[in-house]
């Protein structure tokens, strides 16, 4: 039997399909690719948890990383699924995402808050029935888009995409930071 303990849940929130690759609001999808990516994790399809997961270890903790295939207005429920499955306490799971609030490649973790508007946190509040769990936002640019819609569907620049980049790897270190106990709760960090 699969042992269903002592889990850290990383969540990236994002929109599926191949229309969405690369787009601002799918910046969480892009971290826990690169994540996966580094540490040799590879997603798959669950149907049990309707979405990607990847299940692994990274500096001796047990990871497992989703990305919900759900649209971002309902990815909570596969965020829910995954931790009921797994037991993973919501002190154990982080979710990332866009943010347009903060400056552009920056990242600021935090432990528990509101979903500050965002869709994909607000499906996971509702799903999880907390606002007690970790999230770490990345910054994707101030719109100067009349419609915040097309703005968050946009695909970076050029010039972005190398930012971004290193962006991803500070989110990557963060992440181990958090996974092994050097992120405290109650804390936030901005980088």
């Amino acid at each position: 039997m699969e042992l269903r303990e002592n889990y850290h849940l990383i969540v990236g929130l994002g929109n599926p399909g191949k229309e969405f690759d690369d787009t601002r609001h799918n910046v969480g999808f892009m971290a826990v690719r690169a994540f996966a990516e580094k540490y040799g994790m590879s997603l798959q399809y669950s149907s049990k948890v309707k979405g990607e997961i990847a299940l692994g270890e990274v500096e001796n903790k047990k990871v497992i990383l989703l990305m919900p295939t759900e649209y971002m207005n309902n990815s909570g429920n596969s965020v829910r699924l995954c931790a009921q499955y797994y037991k993973v306490p919501t002190s154990d799971m982080v979710v990332i995402c866009d943010d347009i609030a903060i400056p552009f490649a920056s990242c600021r973790f935090r432990y528990q808050g509101s979903s500050g508007g965002h869709n994909g946190l607000k499906s996971v509040e509702s799903s999880m029935n907390t606002q007690q769990y970790s999230r770490l936002r990345i910054g994707i640019g101030e719109s100067t888009y009349p419609d915040l819609a097309d703005y968050v569907l946009s695909r970076f620049t050029e010039g972005e995409k190398g930012q971004l980049v290193e962006a991803l790897r500070k989110v990557i270190d963060l992440l181990v930071l958090w996974l092994t106990g050097h992120v405290k709760h109650g804390l936030t960090i901005s980088l």
